[in-house]
This record gives C-alpha cells, sequence and structure tokens, in this order.
C-alpha cells in the first residue's frame, strides 16, 4: 500500500492522508479534530472532548451515532442500539445471529407502543421467549424469576395459562416471616365418616386455598351417609396436615342434614393429622350424616 499525502487537500472526498485509494482515509474537518472517510464519506470522528461519532460530525458523548451496532462473528455477544425521538423508543436490542432475542426501549411523552409514554420496557421478542432473573450464590446459580406471555412465575415456577403470579409446586421456604413464599389452590376429595367407618355419599367435594401456611377448605357430601353412627363423626382427607398445639385452633362451621343441626357446628382439629372431629354446642358429633356443607379453616404444618 503507498501512502499518499495530499498537501492542502481536506475532506471527506479528499482526505489528508490516504493509500491508493483517494477517497478513503483520514483528514481533519476542523480544529483539534480528526476523522476517517471511507468512500468519501465520513465514517468515524474524534473531537476536541475525544468524543466519537459514528456516522454522525457532532458526538455528544464518548461513543454517538445512529443505529450503532455491536458484533461477533461467532459466540451470543451480539448488541445493536438506536436513537429515540418523543414519538419513537430508543433502545438495546440483543441478536443472536441475526434473530433478535430481547429489548430494552425507553419510549418518549408521546410513545404509543408496549408500555405507553415515558415507559420502560423489557421485551422478549421471540414468540416462545422468556425474561428470566438469575442470582448467584455460594457458587450454584438459580432462577428467581420469570415472566412469559401468562404472568410471573418466582422460585422456579413457570406460568403456564391465564395471567397472575406462579410459585413452585414444591415450597422453598423463606425464613424471613414478612415473605409470602407460597400459594396453592385446587381440588381434592375429603370423606365424612364416623370414626373411620366407610361412607356411601357418591358426591364428595373438596375445594382448598393454601396462603402460606394458612388453608382455607370448602367441602360438600350429598347422596349417602357418613357410615355407622354412635362414634365420632369426622371429616378426612383434607389437603395437608395441620399444626399441633395452640396453634392448631380452627374456625369454620357448616350446615348438615340428619344428625347434625344447621348452621350451629364447629371443628376441633386432630393435630398432626388431615382429621377434623364435628362438634356442636361443645359436644362431639357422634350421629349418622347424610348430608355436609362447611368450610374449614386451619394452619398447616407445612
Amino acid at each position: 500500500m503507498t501512502l499518499v499525502l495530499n498537501g492542502t487537500d481536506n475532506s471527506a472526498t479528499t482526505p489528508a492522508v490516504t493509500g491508493t485509494d483517494t477517497d478513503t482515509g483520514i483528514y481533519y474537518p476542523t480544529s483539534n479534530q480528526v476523522a476517517i472517510a471511507t468512500n468519501g464519506t465520513q465514517a468515524l470522528l474524534v473531537d476536541a472532548s475525544q468524543n466519537v461519532g459514528i456516522g454522525t460530525a457532532s458526538p455528544t458523548s464518548y461513543l454517538s451515532g445512529s443505529g450503532l451496532a455491536v458484533y461477533r462473528a461467532t459466540g451470543d455477544s451480539q448488541i445493536a442500539s438506536s436513537a429515540g425521538t418523543t414519538s419513537n423508543a430508543a433502545s438495546v436490542r440483543l441478536y443472536n445471529t441475526t434473530n433478535a432475542q430481547a429489548e430494552i426501549a425507553a419510549g418518549g411523552s408521546t410513545y404509543s407502543a408496549w408500555g405507553g409514554a415515558n415507559s420502560l420496557n423489557f421485551l422478549a421478542l421471540q414468540n416462545s421467549g422468556a425474561m428470566t432473573f438469575n442470582t448467584t450464590a455460594s457458587s450454584i446459580t438459580a432462577e428467581r424469576m420469570r415472566i412469559n406471555a401468562f404472568g410471573i412465575g418466582l422460585g422456579g415456577g413457570v406460568p403456564s395459562s391465564g395471567t397472575g403470579v406462579t410459585f413452585p409446586a414444591s415450597q422453598s421456604a423463606s425464613s424471613d416471616a414478612n415473605t409470602l413464599d407460597d400459594y396453592e389452590e385446587g381440588t381434592f376429595t375429603p370423606n365424612l365418616v364416623n370414626n373411620g367407618s366407610s361412607s356411601t355419599f357418591t358426591v364428595k367435594n373438596g375445594y382448598y386455598r393454601k396462603i402460606g401456611s394458612l388453608v382455607i377448605c370448602w367441602v360438600d357430601f350429598d347422596g349417602g351417609n357418613s357410615g355407622t353412627a354412635g362414634t365420632t363423626l369426622q371429616v378426612t382427607g383434607l389437603p395437608f396436615t395441620m399444626i399441633t398445639g395452640p396453634r392448631s385452633a380452627m374456625n369454620g362451621g357448616f350446615w348438615g342434614a340428619n344428625g347434625l343441626a344447621a348452621n350451629n357446628g364447629g371443628f376441633d382439629p386432630q393435630g398432626t393429622t388431615t382429621t377434623v372431629n364435628i362438634y356442636i354446642g361443645g359436644g362431639i358429633v357422634t350421629s349418622q350424616a347424610t348430608y355436609l356443607s362447611g368450610t374449614i379453616i386451619y394452619m398447616a404444618s407445612a
């Protein structure tokens, strides 16, 4: 390559220092500035404040440009950014080869897409994509939060329908008393029996909601009876084992038929079990029941 000094020529079309390609080289646009031109057009400029402009003659920061992009030939490090206006977001977009994977976009005062005016948006651009937040402690990296099309998942929970917050299937208990670390709801099959004898109910419905250690159950029995009368009437098969001791006190009530008086019954927890005894007026119910619908509230052991 031959180095050419062009004397007084000093512009993007005729740089002061070139090779044999006379419209590509180094020139000095004005005092205390140096620039590089390619094909007769300014490509890069460094000003007196050491600001670098790519595709701009007036850099306002250490690195300025329109549609800046940084790529690697191999690997995952690929980033592109764009300058925004009051109506279009300024963004940083992450790529894998030529496919955009995620974007951070900040909208202006009249911005209408995604979060609206003056919003900051974190976007997973792939149809099946999710944003995950991971932390590392004691050399173990774990997922702490996930956001996908259905909501927010915590501690490895993955939302799969609707919209809401999903907790992991197995509770990851916190030692902080002010942390909600468990939520669950679903159905179960309870039983209404006289001290463990077989019932003949054709309807045995159970629904529950667990918030931390608080469990709320709704039960319904019909189309049969609770078995042989004369022994303690119980609801068995609750979805979680209850605690024992003073904290095992529970609340609830029922409406029943046959041996049960309407609307005046209560439940006695049998600690470290999934069973409650039924009381009326302070006494254990021993008669047979042919119908019961009620709510049971208790504290679970875990």
